[in-house]
């Protein structure tokens, strides 16, 4: 696999879409996995990535295409309803037929814009699967659900609307988002999608956003202040979501290059985790009704993983590149750089007041150490993927 290609059951512009929607409603749509798992990125329907590693040359027109256009990001919002719902106090069956209604909707709204675009370039015809579902989670109470969104760029996620549905609906199904004492926003980012040296890169970057706490003026702790990673996910770090300690340099170059990422951790519950479906799973994110907020979280990945591409690029013919990996504030003017991810820029205004201090409980190594090692293992001793920036 290089470049992704497009993928989906074509549908013609002029079919009728009551069609498709009231069998959506009727039968449900089936879990998006496998061959039913399509990615949505630049107004179309495209190919998943699906190894847990990319080959080289592959990999960098598979890069490039993803630094332009964005970097598919699955999403799984667990959401519960206030006492006020019109489904609190529904039956179980009766509820899963209004969920269904809802996941018909979000699909439609993908539908509309899918054919709208295709209509735009004179096409006779448009790409399309589902891109969301919905099913039970045994950690949600209050008629809770998990809606399941297929990975799709931020833009495309923007443009076809299809986070909206929860505020479109939230004065008669009351969602609690991230109030839920049990709800969470998980993210699912390909692993497929990185070389080894940007993957390490990318976990460090990762370690480095919990370990920052923000700056409160006239906190008494400053290093019991809120970590940079929760401001982003508004969600305190309990069973659901634990912060580890994460493996040094050395030890991810055994798992990532040795290994071929076998042997990455796959705790459920850790924040940062290799999922099955060979996904590098976020938990740090709180449950949320909020579209702006869903594809907030879904740029600040996108940010994070075009930061870490250019120091990786940076790293090949300059040893101290990856000191930026251990910079919060570097992160934060990339993101200010770039003209793209709105939703994130203006987070980042309101919430960000900088950094305080850098905590390192537990650290087995110290900075110029990981420093030291990423350029010993990961430059000197691996190929390097070496693309364009």
């Amino acid at each position: 696999m290089a470049k992704l290609t497009p993928r989906g059951s074509r549908i013609q512009v002029s079919e009728a879409d009551e069609v498709i929607f009231r069998q959506e409603v009727n039968d449900g749509t089936s879990q998006l996995s496998g061959r039913a798992m399509k990615y949505g990125m630049n107004g179309n329907l495209y190919s998943p990535i699906s190894g847990l590693s990319t080959p080289l040359d592959d990999l960098r027109p598979l890069r490039e295409q993803l630094v332009r256009y964005g970097v598919p990001v699955g999403v799984e919002l667990e959401l519960e309803v206030e006492e006020d719902s019109i489904i609190h106090n529904y039956n179980y069956d009766n509820q899963n037929e209004e969920f269904k209604k809802i996941v018909a909707r979000s699909n439609r709204h993908i539908r509309n814009y899918l054919r709208a675009n295709s209509i735009s370039n004179g096409w006779e015809s448009f790409r399309y699967a589902p891109m969301c579902t919905v099913k039970t989670d045994g950690s949600l109470d209050n008629g809770g659900r998990e809606f399941v969104y297929a990975p799709m760029t931020p833009d495309f996620a923007r443009a076809s609307n299809a986070y909206s549905i929860f505020m479109e609906t939230l004065m008669d199904y009351r969602w609690m988002g991230h109030y839920g004492p049990n709800t969470g926003g998980h993210m699912h980012i390909p692993l497929g999608a990185f070389s080894d040296q940007q993957l390490v890169l990318f976990y460090k970057l990762f370690e480095t956003f919990a370990d920052a706490r923000v700056y409160v003026e006239d906190h008494p702790n400053p290093e019991t202040a809120a970590r940079f990673l929760q401001i982003i996910g508004q969600r305190k770090l309990n069973r659901w979501a634990k912060w580890y300690r994460m493996r040094d340099v050395a030890t991810f170059h055994s798992d990532i290059v040795s290994e071929n990422r076998r042997t990455l951790g796959t705790s459920r519950y850790y924040l940062v985790e290799r999922s099955r479906h060979n996904t590098m799973e976020h938990r740090w994110p709180n449950g949320t009704y909020s579209a702006e907020r869903v594809i907030m979280r879904t740029s600040f990945l996108n940010a994070a993983y075009n930061f870490t591409y250019m120091v990786e690029q940076r790293s090949y013919s300059d040893p101290r590149a990856v000191e930026d990996i251990f910079n919060v504030d570097k992160f934060v003017q990339f993101v200010n750089s770039q003209n793209r991810w709105p939703e994130l820029k203006r987070y980042l205004r309101r919430n960000y007041n900088g950094i305080a201090v850098v905590t390192n409980r537990g650290r087995n190594t110290s900075v110029s150490e990981d420093i030291e090692a990423y350029n010993e293992w990961f430059v000197n001793a691996c190929e390097h993927a070496e693309g364009r920036v």
